[in-house]
């Protein structure tokens, strides 16, 4: 009898003990824990003061430390300081990676359609960027035609001066180069317009560009 009785008591000894180190486990997470949310907090803090690398270095400790509870927020935050467009190391496509991980590595996360949601606007800005890019090349091409061009229609005109001074009895030779003025003001008036095109272009991109920016 004494001796149920001192297993009882034994067993009775070993529950509370493991209860306790249950208790202090958890304790223990929610204390870690509330320290990642901290530190979330205090990301948020260095963006709105402008300090992005700290951000960003905030953010990636949470990311590492407390993956599992708090990782899926510290990846939506980093893909937002790379696609902000006042951060001086923003990088789209570091941002869509960071989105992309948190849909991968977080399928149940509540904010994985919100990064979804990010990666497909990021995406398009990136296209409309390199199509921007592409434009600028063009219109400077064009720009530095016309700039040829009208040196050209410059050099016709004061050929024509001259020639008009010196030999005004060669009527001909006036009429070939007037002719010639005239071919190359109308390849300046269609490059102005499609100059003019561009721009048109230009304006709409940039709009577009401005509209898909978070």
């Amino acid at each position: 009898m004494g001796r149920k009785r001192a297993r009882k008591g034994k067993h009775l000894l070993f529950y509370l003990a493991a209860g306790m180190m249950v208790s202090l486990f958890l304790s223990s997470c929610a204390a870690s824990l509330h320290q990642g949310r901290e530190q979330l907090r205090a990301s948020d803090l260095s963006l709105q003061s402008g300090d992005y690398k700290a951000a960003l270095a905030q953010n990636m400790e949470v990311y590492h430390r407390y993956h599992d509870r708090l990782g899926d927020q510290a990846l939506f935050q980093i893909g937002l300081l790379y696609a902000y467009p006042e951060n001086p190391d923003a990088d789209y496509e570091k941002a869509i990676c960071s989105f992309e991980a948190l849909a991968v590595e977080f399928p149940d996360s509540p904010m994985k359609s919100q990064a979804e949601v990010c990666v497909s606007i990021l995406t398009n800005a990136v296209k409309l960027k390199k199509r921007l890019h592409s434009l600028e090349e063009t219109y400077d091409e064009k720009e530095q035609t016309l700039v040829k061009l009208e040196k050209e229609i410059d050099e016709k005109k004061k050929s024509i001066a001259r020639y008009h001074r010196s030999v005004s009895s060669r009527k001909v030779a006036m009429e070939h180069l007037q002719l010639q003025i005239s071919e190359l003001q109308t390849r300046l008036e269609q490059l102005e317009a499609q100059l003019s095109d561009l721009k048109k272009i230009d304006l709409m991109m940039e709009e577009k560009r401005r509209k898909s920016s978070p």
